[in-house]
């Protein structure tokens, strides 16, 4: 093929071809670069395409945590259980009266609340990661904020009907640290807000 068309430029430089022909030896030689061009953008971005597939495994809604929490949540990776005083040794009183007896820190107090770098955010009482620091958002509420959890069995979700509200707990799914609670206020595409206690939480990268 390739020596045809050298021949055949030949003769065009030659001028001993006709004019139509001359643009169909043009047009053959044009070929395989095009259809490179067109194969190449009709690859799919199989990196792109496995990063999405990876945040919708990841991405909770409102129904999933309805589920979870009326019906069982998931299997954790590992547990880690802790005597009281065990705990109390471990743990400032702040951070024993948050996590372990399900208090709740006033608001705007914790300085994560307004941290947005990126990074991980781990649970204080046994260091499993709960959440990424991309989808951390400013709810205004005075409570570090997020999306939606690390990994689907990060958290685990528990009704709570005290002070006169039926609400959905966050707890460390791990070793049962009260979190918070999740509602269904927050941003797209979640439509989650997941309430946390800083001083639940500790920043690692």
């Amino acid at each position: 093929m390739m020596n045809f068309v050298k021949k055949t430029l030949a003769k065009i430089s030659a001028g001993r071809l006709p004019a139509g022909l001359v643009l169909l030896t043009c047009s053959l030689t044009a070929l395989p670069a095009c259809n490179s061009r067109t194969a190449a953008s009709a690859r799919p971005d199989s990196t792109s395409s496995e990063k999405t597939d990876k945040t919708k495994q990841t991405m909770m809604t409102w129904k999933d945590v309805l589920n979870y929490a009326s019906n069982g949540n998931p299997a954790p990776d590992k547990r880690v259980e802790k005597t009281k005083a065990e705990w109390q040794q471990q743990l400032t009183k702040e951070q024993y009266y948050v996590t372990r007896e399900h208090g709740t820190e006033s608001p705007f107090s914790n300085e994560l609340c307004y941290k947005h770098d990126p990074g991980l955010y781990a649970c204080i009482c046994c260091g499993s990661l709960l959440f990424d620091a991309n989808v951390k958002f400013d709810s205004g509420t005075g409570w570090p904020s997020f999306t939606t959890p690390y990994q689907e069995n990060s958290v685990k979700y528990i009704k709570d009907s005290s002070f006169g509200m039926v609400r959905i707990e966050t707890q460390c799914n791990v070793c049962d640290a009260h979190l918070g609670h999740v509602f269904p206020d927050g941003p797209e595409p979640s439509g989650l807000r997941y309430c946390i206690n800083g001083v639940a939480l500790k920043k690692v990268d």
